[in-house]
Parts: C-alpha cells; sequence; structure tokens
C-alpha cells in the first residue's frame, strides 16, 4: 500500500516518509500511519543531528524493530529451512 505523505510533515519528514514506505519490508496500513508518522519525525531529528533525550532514542529504535527495519528484527522474516522444520509426526 502506498500511503499517502501527511502535508503537514516538514521537508525533511516528507522524504524519510517516502524512503522508508519505499524499502519497508512489511505492508504497510493505514493503521500504521500514527506510529510512522512519530517514527518519521524522531528520525529527522536523529539525522539532523539534534539533540535527542534517551526515551526519543528508545523509542525511535523501538519503532524501527516494530516496522521490522533493523538487521536483528528481519531474523523472523527470513525463510525456514525446510529440513530443520520438518514434522516428526507427519509420517504416523
Amino acid at each position: 500500500m502506498n500511503l499517502t505523505v501527511p502535508k503537514y510533515l516538514s521537508e525533511d519528514e516528507r522524504k524519510i516518509w517516502k524512503e522508508f514506505v519505499k524499502v519497508s519490508v512489511v505492508q504497510l496500513t493505514d493503521a500504521d500511519r500514527p506510529a510512522l508518522e512519530i517514527l518519521v519525525c524522531l528520525l529527522a531529528k536523529h539525522r539532523a543531528k539534534a539533540d535527542m533525550i534517551p526515551s526519543e532514542r528508545s523509542a525511535m529504535i523501538k519503532l524501527l524493530f516494530d516496522f521490522r527495519a533493523t538487521p536483528g528484527s528481519r531474523e523472523k522474516l527470513k525463510p525456514v529451512d525446510d529440513d530443520k522444520t520438518a514434522n516428526e509426526f507427519a509420517n504416523l
């Protein structure tokens, strides 16, 4: 889904929104909009090298994790090796 960029975001925030929606590995819906807005604003602040209080940085990292935008958070999305997950009871 192509979420439209909110008009009230700054130019930098709008660029980050478009970038994030384009590269997202999860299917974003309108239900994600509030969390995505917060993430975009925090990322813009981070990229501007503005002072961030620890709770802002923590919130940004958590949202990146929730949106599967970190290497560790994508581990669950990797294809499953069929040999390792074979059901030992399937042939009973």
